[in-house]
């Protein structure tokens, strides 16, 4: 089966250790990132205002320069939320074409601490981890190929083993021939 013809995951959050971390991860840095754009911004302007006062501008209260800032700038933050469960939702189907392929090559790999016959890896379009797919299947064939290798070796060993004991049998058949012409003489 190719990876055009396989069907889309079932589920798209695969593994809370590799997805999980990655998505509040990123949470993190969205949220670090506005806060810091913020304050940036506000700073700014701060010192923008400082510069008029001093040339002579109107003075305010802080608290009223900052509500005139936020009145000024909230539309920033509206943005920044509502795009931010896009991020989150981009992230997570960017973390999904690596947790899948990782899934996929765990359980091959119990399945072959288990004992059972090693199965190649065949990755879906669009997953990542491509490279280490083809390294991981040289290695099945390589497995594969041993295995096959020991097996005819224990086949022609067994093919020897056989063969030897026919022909002990065989010497001993004509040793009691050879006794029995002696005993003749």
């Amino acid at each position: 089966m190719t990876d055009h013809n396989k069907p889309n995951r079932s589920r798209l959050f695969i593994n809370n250790k590799i997805q999980g971390r990655a998505l509040l991860q990123i949470a993190f840095y969205w949220g670090a990132y506005h806060i810091v754009l913020w304050h940036a911004m506000f700073l700014f302007r701060y010192f923008q205002y400082l510069a008029e006062v001093k040339q002579g501008g109107e003075a305010l209260p802080f608290v009223d320069f900052f509500g005139g800032f936020v009145e000024q700038h909230y539309s920033m933050l509206i943005c920044a939320a509502l795009v931010f469960p896009f991020i989150l939702w981009d992230a997570l189907k960017f973390t999904h074409r690596i947790a899948g392929p990782l899934q996929r090559f765990q359980t091959t790999l119990k399945a072959m601490t288990e004992g059972r016959t090693a199965q190649r890896v065949q990755l879906r379009k669009g997953d990542l981890l491509f490279d280490l797919q083809e390294s991981f299947n040289e290695y099945v064939d390589t497995l594969q190929f041993n295995d096959e290798a020991e097996e005819q070796t224990k086949t022609s060993e067994t093919i020897q083993d056989k063969v030897s004991i026919l022909e002990n049998l065989m010497n001993k058949d004509d040793e009691k021939e050879i006794c029995t012409e002696c005993a003749i003489f």
